[in-house]
């Protein structure tokens, strides 16, 4: 396991970096085995007896290259490990028997083609870690290692100072410089061939300790033997003395190591600091993995399906929500460790079990539409979907299931097939129906009196009724492939192409139009009819003209038009004579006025004369009187545009009501105005003082001697109109007999003094002069309310500044 675990935590980049080392001594090794060997087949061999290799040494040199190569090999094909295990005890038997005979043999006695004892250890210890280097012994093999290397190590130092008792485990056993420099690298490839494991795979971990390791061990093999090598050189060299040398060397060592551990303590602080960090981001992680876990646990609660997941190869329950202990009826604790074998009957277990095993071995979602499920509820019916969850190697995790009760939905499935079969008798019925339909259909398209033509995309006639022939006079086949624009008046195919434009912005929305089209008589008749887009509509993919012939009507339109424009013309003729006469009569009149004035300081003694004279006024001045109505009504209808102005509805009431104060204080009526401040009309100012005006007097005027006046003034403003109100509680008018005359000229309806039938005539043409319109509602002896419709689009259109 701990291997394991190192192996996760190491960089390829290094583990990288180590085989090319690892393949770079080897190589130098066979090298040196290879010259090592050749050199005893020179007639003059090529190193002295200090550099020379011995003929059985270099042969195991060259073993222990080849084993290492084959080890390499051998993580992926097992013939290979096989070859390197066996070269490893070749290597074992030699070393041992090398071992054994110096053992053996007599002290001093020379033993011809044998390799050194210090040799044959070292290469003892190197076969058993080869031999186990692959066996899950790597504690044991680098041990082993790590044993021949500071046995090669002491050999070097041995050689730099030319001192036997370095060389061991045997003094008197002297090895080749290149030997002792071999075996060194033998041990440092060996190390590093297990990399992975043991000793190196904490040396080689991206763990602090292993990074401290990679920069003190290298220093502290390195750094001994560079120094004493300068030492020793600097001396011989007669720089300076042993004990100076000695002294510098203690020191420079000292300072070494002080500055190594310095920047280890360095290195160890800053993983300190980032284990800290990490630590208190673990704890923020696990904070927010907890609030998680809350927030999905609170979810699954709420989910009205029931959802449980299954755990490992075994499938026990590992969790289930709330709709799931709901729907089975029993706690949760109830389910969590145990199988389905453990939870219902045998065959629904069976199922389950092989429907969790097809999840897993076709690692696919399985839904299963339906399955029975014996609760403490009764029977119910599922929809369950079941989804794998692997490891990065494919072994079972987690099956999650997600089921939905659907047992009111098989119900009312049951339900639902039942109301199909009726459904299909009555479409049975319906279709019979429908074709009758049809044919009824068919006959009033082919009787009816209107048109209908069909067109494509490209305005060609697809289809046209028979009305259309009965219209038209040209039959379907005559118009077949024409477009419908062929048979449309030359001066409106300009519109129609409009009309296309306009129907293809607005699919699906009838559009009405009139337009003349040819007749098989060469003449054209007017038709009208709507026009809509229905290319879109993938049953029609059309557009669909249902029109009227209206040619009779367009005739008597233009009749109405001519007499239409007689009747102006006639008006105008009797406007023109109204104008005439009354200014004509307007000075004889008025000079009647004035002699009729002259005649008030002329004493008249003649009672009779007098009477004549009084009659006489009378007449002139109602001539005078009626003369001026004539004008005044002239001029209203002569000026449809006035100047209007945004007009105050508070401040005109007031200056009305002082203009009648005097009849106000002698009446005495109950007045409220219902007028929000800052309330507007957009009006003429003159014509709106009038109809106020004379809306307040009528109704003072013609008041109840029954009961006090009650006036109401009421205004409302809407978006496209202003709403003025009059109301009061008078006399009242029969309107049943009167409602047509009401608003008429001279119309009068009571014996008051003063009534002339001109005032609710002026009101009236005061309001429909510019756009507004006046209603009345009266009840005889209630009263009588006048609603006034002020138009602000009528105002904002014909103002005049």
């Amino acid at each position: 396991m701990r291997s394991n675990k190192i192996i996760n935590r190491v960089s390829p980049s290094l583990l990288r970096a180590l085989e090319k080392w690892m393949l770079a001594m080897d190589f130098i090794i066979l090298c040196l085995g290879v010259i090592g060997l050749l050199n005893f087949y020179f007639a003059e061999p090529l190193f002295s007896a200090t550099y020379a290799l011995n003929r059985v040494t270099s042969i195991n040199f060259i073993l222990s290259a080849v084993a290492l190569i084959m080890l390499k090999k051998g993580q992926s094909k097992t013939g290979f490990l096989w070859i390197a295990k066996l070269i490893s005890i070749g290597i074992f038997l030699i070393a041992v028997w090398n071992l054994f005979s110096y053992l053996t043999a007599n002290p001093g006695e020379p033993l011809p083609g044998f390799m050194p004892a210090n040799s044959a250890f070292q290469f003892l210890l190197i076969s058993i870690s080869l031999f186990l280097l692959n066996h899950h012994k790597a504690f044991v093999s680098q041990s082993l290692s790590l044993i021949s290397s500071l046995i090669a190590l002491l050999s070097l130092i041995g050689h730099f100072h030319n001192m036997q008792e370095f060389h061991v485990p045997f003094q008197n056993s002297y090895e080749a410089i290149p030997a002792t420099l071999c075996f060194f690298l033998l041990s440092i490839t060996m190390l590093l061939a297990g990399k992975n494991e043991g000793y190196m795979a904490e040396i080689t971990s991206l763990y602090s300790g292993g990074k401290m390791a990679r920069r003190l061990i290298p220093m502290l093999l390195l750094t001994p033997l560079l120094l004493e090598f300068i030492r020793i050189s600097g001396e011989t060299s007669g720089y300076y003395s042993a004990a100076f040398g000695i002294v510098l060397f203690f020191c420079t060592i000292l300072g070494i190591f002080f500055f190594i551990i310095l920047s280890t303590v360095i290195s160890a602080n800053k993983i300190d600091r980032a284990l800290e960090e990490e630590i208190n981001e673990r704890h923020k992680v696990e904070t927010e993995i907890k609030a998680n876990n809350l927030f999905l646990e609170t979810i699954l609660d709420n989910i009205p399906n029931m959802v449980f997941v299954k755990k490992g190869k075994e499938l026990r329950f590992a969790a289930i929500n709330k709709a799931g202990e709901q729907l089975l009826g029993l706690p949760r604790s109830e389910y969590l460790g145990k199988t389905d074998d453990d939870l219902f009957p045998k065959e629904q277990a069976e199922f389950f079990k092989q429907k969790d095993q097809e999840v897993y071995t076709n690692e696919i979602v399985v839904v299963i539409e339906e399955e029975p499920v014996d609760t403490k509820n009764g029977r119910r019916w599922l929809r369950t979907k079941k989804i794998p969850v692997k490891d990065e190697s494919g072994a079972p995790l987690y099956l999650v299931g997600i089921s939905e009760d659907i047992t009111e939905k098989r119900i009312q499935d049951e339900k639902i097939k039942q109301f199909y079969a009726e459904l299909e008798q009555k479409v049975d019925e319906r279709t019979e129906e429908l074709s009758n339909s049809e044919k009824r259909f068919r006959a009033l398209i082919e009787n009816s009196t209107d048109g209908i033509t069909i067109t494509n995309e490209k305005s060609v006639i697809i289809y046209e009724s028979p009305g259309v022939e009965r219209m038209s006079g040209f039959s379907m086949e005559e118009k077949q492939g024409s477009r419908f624009l062929d048979h449309i008046h030359p001066d409106e195919v300009e519109k129609c192409e409009k009309l296309y434009d306009e129907l293809l912005l607005q699919p699906g929305k009838p559009i009405f139009r009139q337009f003349r089209m040819l007749h098989k008589r060469g003449e054209y008749i007017w038709v009208e009819g709507t026009i809509t887009n229905l290319l879109d509509d993938k049953s029609v993919r059309a557009t669909i003209f249902n029109y009227r012939d209206i040619t009779e009507r367009k005739q008597h339109e233009q009749e109405r038009e001519l007499l239409i424009q007689e009747l102006t013309r006639h008006n105008k003729d009797l406007r023109q004579f109204s104008y005439i006469t009354s200014h004509n009569l307007r000075a004889p009149v008025s000079n009647l006025l004035g002699l009729l004035g002259l005649l008030k300081y002329t004493p008249v003694e003649d009672p009779s004369l007098k009477e004549i004279i009084h009659g006489f006024s009378l007449s002139t001045n109602s001539l005078n009187d009626t003369i001026n109505d004539l004008l005044k009504i002239l001029y209203i209808k002569e000026n449809k545009s006035m100047e209007l102005e945004d007009i105050d509805l508070n401040v005109l009431v007031k200056k009305i009501f002082g203009q009648v104060a005097n009849l106000i204080e002698e009446v005495e009526p109950e007045i409220s105005v219902a007028i929000k401040p800052q309330s507007v009309i957009h009006f003429n100012r003159t014509y709106l003082e009038s109809i106020f005006l004379n809306l307040l007097t009528n109704a003072i005027k013609y008041r109840s001697d029954k009961r006090k006046l009650n006036l109401h003034i009421t205004f409302e403003d809407f978006d496209d109109k202003s709403i003025v109100v009059f109301q009061d509680n008078g006399i009242g008018l029969d309107l049943e007999t009167c409602k047509t005359k009401v608003f008429g000229l001279y119309q009068r309806f009571h014996n008051h003094p003063d009534s002339k039938g001109l005032g609710l005539y002026l009101v009236k043409t005061h309001m429909e002069t510019l756009g507004g319109n006046i209603e009345i509602e009266s009840r005889v002896d209630v009263g009588t309310k006048f609603v006034l419709t002020f138009n602000k689009l009528y105002a904002e259109q014909s103002s005049v500044y």
